[in-house]
């Protein structure tokens, strides 16, 4: 059994090129984080969503059918707003019942007439629509916003 050793100057070099291989590839991902503001369920988005909850009417259901929402909004809200996962027909009565006014958020666009078609059936109608950004302009997602009928 051989051993093998580096001259001093070698792993010197080695560690300084690992050391600034490192700082280029955090540049790059800090740079990039600045431009976006996260992607996806990791978006600053949210954040400006949980935000936004705490200028609305309090009486403001704030529905989360999609995961990576309802964690992040009741931490950012402290729990000030109410909040709700449950989209099932019966359930949605019951809210459409009490006159609540809901405002549903999701990821896709193309889930868009899923949840409209779900608020119908439970009593409500679709009044406004809208979406959050992310900070290079791409949309993060989707919310749409109604009334009991």
């Amino acid at each position: 059994f051989t051993t093998f050793t580096l001259p001093g100057w070698a792993g010197i070099g080695l560690v300084l090129c690992l050391v600034f291989g490192n700082l280029h590839q955090q540049h790059l991902f800090f740079e990039r984080l600045e431009a976006t503001g996260g992607n996806f369920a990791f978006s600053n988005a949210i954040n400006r969503m949980a935000d936004d909850a705490l200028s609305l009417p309090p009486e403001l259901v704030h529905v989360f059918p999609d995961w990576g929402f309802m964690m992040s909004f009741a931490f950012l809200t402290a729990n000030q707003r109410i909040y709700d996962i449950d989209i099932s027909q019966e359930h949605l009565r019951g809210l459409a019942n009490d006159g609540r006014v809901l405002r549903l958020y999701f990821w896709k666009a193309e889930d868009t007439d899923k949840y409209r078609d779900s608020l119908l059936a439970g009593g409500f109608e679709v009044r406004v629509t809208g979406t959050y950004h992310q900070r290079d302009q791409k949309i993060a997602f989707y919310w749409v916003e109604a009334v009991a009928r």
